[in-house]
């Protein structure tokens, strides 16, 4: 008898942490919360103005769908890898210019493999690039942008012209793109309406240590799945 109350303990011990374990990833999936150990990769091909765009996509190998990031060239430990441990249907293309960018971003939310929300990242270079394929472009929903600069000759307005959510990332002591460059994005986004935040990354300059990079790297997996939700 005693046997017996011990088993059916045991088989109700057993069943209450199945259900703690199957809510606990139940509820983080849900707030895309959900970090995944084992990814998978694929070519990311498109054809494009006669040419064929080629790229790799990388994404949890899991039966379902993400939502999707193109990464232009990572802020620090933004690879394609890391974002899809945690939970991302990322790619990075060899792309020629915007255009190609802007078409990567449209088969990135046609894929079967992302949800139909897409944002970009870039640093530098990247930064200001992903900021010009977001102008004025419906298909894309967020941006993190490190160390990016628009210039005149851009001719994007951000308080009329982004549509996107935009993180705005700049080192406290860029001498390449200065933090006050990065505030007045900031304010003229905001003025707009849009949806903005801003991290002056405290003692760094055009390229941030490992420390900070960590911090950068978690503050953009949080505004990417707070907006592409």
């Amino acid at each position: 008898m005693k046997s017996n109350k011990t088993k059916v303990l045991l088989v109700l011990a057993i069943c209450l942490v199945v259900a703690v374990v199957s809510i606990f990833f139940l509820t983080n999936s849900v707030n895309g919360q959900t970090d995944y150990s084992r990814i998978t990769h694929q070519d990311f091909n498109f054809q494009f103005n006669g040419k064929t765009i080629r790229g790799v996509a990388a994404f949890p190998d899991q039966m379902k769908r993400f939502p999707g990031i193109l990464v232009l060239n990572p802020v620090g430990m933004g690879t394609i890898d890391n974002f899809a441990r945690k939970g991302f249907f990322a790619v990075r293309i060899d792309f020629r210019d915007e255009k190609d960018c802007k078409e990567a971003i449209k088969q990135i939310r046609l894929h079967n493999r992302c949800t139909g929300k897409a944002g970009v990242t870039g640093f530098s270079f990247g930064g200001a690039l992903s900021m010009v394929i977001a102008a004025k472009n419906h298909n894309v929903h967020a941006v993190v942008e490190a160390a990016g600069l628009l210039h005149p000759m851009n001719n994007i307005d951000l308080s009329k012209d982004m549509y996107a959510a935009v993180l705005f990332i700049s080192g406290e002591n860029d001498n390449a793109v200065s933090p006050d460059a990065t505030r007045k994005m900031y304010e003229d986004l905001k003025k707009g309406g849009r949806p903005a935040e801003i991290y002056i990354v405290p003692g760094q300059g055009h390229g941030f240590s490992h420390e900070y990079n960590e911090i950068v790297f978690k503050k953009s997996v949080d505004f990417f799945r707070k907006h592409l939700r």
